[in-house]
């Protein structure tokens, strides 16, 4: 609403979209919405993250078009679109608070017994970041992460500077894409018949083979054999972190674990571009600033196998 009124400079953007929409965004969207899945699925759970997870994908697949057709059907008029969308969330908004519950009323006795062996509570964000586990999985998210964001700040212009002309750079991000839908598809089908950490191995040595295509990618073929590799294991990737923490840690602390670990990666998986293209300046390429990326995707794909199971607080001593 504020967008659709009040802007008109440069500053009320950043306080308006970058602030105000920007903790709204964090408060409403893939934390609560996984912590939901979280305690009202004990089986299938993996599906359940891969479609919701999917589902925010294509919505700004389908959003991004549809109001850029708006905006020239309507002669420019942006605030207008502001208030569709203002519109849009509040009704969103209303049918969350009438309708979404935070657990399922009723469970049966194997969803009881399955979440009394796994629900482990009494946590604090203090005794989380000391365990090993949570940091195995905040250096898969960033290596699942690091390697996209600074592929979409710096793909094209290394693609570019191979060589390739400007439609073979957008067939990169444009199968890229197709392909993290896919691979949230195939972890959805997979992710309750497998262990996630170690589907989790493979989507991250996905990503390992990807970066490292991606610094020699002087064909035809190798664009596509990168992006394939690069997007079925970032879209792999997304699933099996939640599956990991579902399994791990059980509902109970499944938003405290999502809450920690969101500042740490999030802010890291942020700085990757800026990095990278520090590492560009420096050295005058980018495969130093990929193929660490690649060698950081493989350190996680093995530290999946260290993987052990969180002792609840009381039991540690």
């Amino acid at each position: 609403a504020l967008m659709a009124s009040w802007v008109d400079t440069g500053w009320q953007y950043l306080l308006a979209f970058g602030l105000v929409v920007g903790i709204g965004t964090g408060l409403s969207s893939y934390i609560p919405t996984q912590t939901l899945i979280a305690q009202w699925f004990d089986r299938l759970r993996a599906l359940a993250f891969s479609i919701v997870i999917a589902a925010g994908g294509l919505g700004g697949f389908v959003a991004s078009p549809m109001l850029g057709n708006l905006l020239k059907s309507n002669g420019g008029d942006w605030r207008a679109l502001w208030w569709l969308v203002a519109g849009s969330v509040l009704l969103i908004a209303a049918l969350a608070a009438l309708m979404v519950r935070n657990r399922p009323a009723v469970s049966s006795a194997a969803d009881t017994a399955v979440a009394a062996a796994t629900d482990l509570r009494g946590w604090t964000a203090a005794q989380l970041l000391r365990l090993p586990l949570l940091w195995i999985i905040i250096l898969g998210e960033l290596a699942v992460g690091m390697p996209i964001m600074s592929f979409f700040a710096h793909g094209v212009p290394h693609l570019r500077g191979l060589g390739h002309d400007a439609a073979q750079a957008a067939i990169a991000v444009a199968m890229l894409a197709a392909a993290g839908v896919g691979g949230k598809i195939v972890i959805g089908i997979l992710g309750d018949r497998f262990s996630p950490r170690l589907l989790w191995a493979v989507s991250l040595l996905m990503v390992c083979a990807g970066m490292a295509l991606l610094i020699r990618a002087d064909s035809l073929g190798s664009i596509y054999l990168f992006s394939i590799l690069l997007g079925l294991g970032y879209g792999a990737g997304l699933i099996c972190k939640s599956a990991m923490i579902g399994q791990y840690f059980g509902a109970g602390p499944f938003g405290l674990v999502m809450g920690t670990m969101a500042p740490i990666s999030m802010s890291l998986t942020a700085l990757s571009p800026y990095l990278i293209g520090l590492s560009y300046d420096a050295l005058g390429n980018y495969v130093y600033g990929f193929g660490f990326l690649s060698l950081l995707a493989l350190l996680a794909a093995l530290a999946q196998l260290a993987v052990r199971a969180p002792q609840a607080p009381d039991e540690r001593r």
